[in-house]
């Protein structure tokens, strides 16, 4: 929460008001909320303007964020595929940074994040799946196979985890934006959830390919 005081701070010593005016309070309001999503700082203030990337998923972009009521109201997921450092992340976080802006509820993780909740208790991780599965948007970053545990046991546990995960939010009509290197999303909890998880992707999200070169290197 540090970095977020300061972030604040900074905001309010931009501002020429004296005791802080509409504009800037608004924007505070909205970084606390970013906050309490957990949408990595560096993210916050990126602009969508900016963002520079293929013109054709800029467009897809760009239409949901305009019209992000019809697009909650459609059910659809989204899911970002594409090399490292392509924009993916960004993208996401642009459309759930608008959800939050609209009222919608929303949270951002990672596979990562996911998978060391299972070292938590049994309430302590119920909890947090409660948490993932009803927030109105959910983004999850990085999801490929660096972060599937390795004995069989375990993959097969995180694997029914995230299908469990994934079919309640699909069912359920809550958009759900992954991020991934992997191209082939449905086979990266094993081969036990190949089938289901190509059937739930081909059903309820829209695959959109993210190339380019990669940004952090640039």
């Amino acid at each position: 929460m540090r970095k977020l005081e300061r972030m604040i701070l900074a905001e309010k010593n931009k501002c020429s008001c004296q005791d802080g005016c509409i504009k800037c309070a608004t924007k505070i309001n909205r970084m606390k909320r970013y906050a309490n999503s957990e949408i990595p700082n560096c993210y916050w203030n990126l602009s969508f303007s900016t963002f520079e990337g293929n013109e054709m998923v800029k467009g897809i972009v760009r239409k949901v964020i305009k019209n992000i009521d019809s697009f909650y109201d459609s059910g659809k997921s989204l899911n970002f595929v594409g090399g490292l450092g392509t924009g993916k992340t960004s993208l996401a976080c642009v459309i759930l940074k608008n959800a939050i802006v609209k009222d919608y509820s929303g949270h951002y993780t990672d596979m990562k994040t996911i998978a060391n909740k299972l070292s938590f208790s049994a309430s302590e991780f119920s909890e947090y799946m409660n948490k993932l599965q009803s927030v109105d948007f959910l983004v999850i970053d990085e999801v490929d196979g660096r972060w599937v545990l390795q004995s069989e046991k375990s993959e097969r546990f995180f694997g029914s985890t995230m299908e469990f995960l994934l079919r309640n939010r699909y069912q359920n009509g809550l958009p759900t934006i992954i991020c991934s290197n992997s191209p082939k999303l449905n086979m990266i909890f094993g081969e036990d959830f190949s089938e289901s998880l190509d059937s739930l992707f081909s059903k309820y999200t829209k695959n959109i390919i993210v190339h380019g070169k990669d940004k952090r290197r640039s």
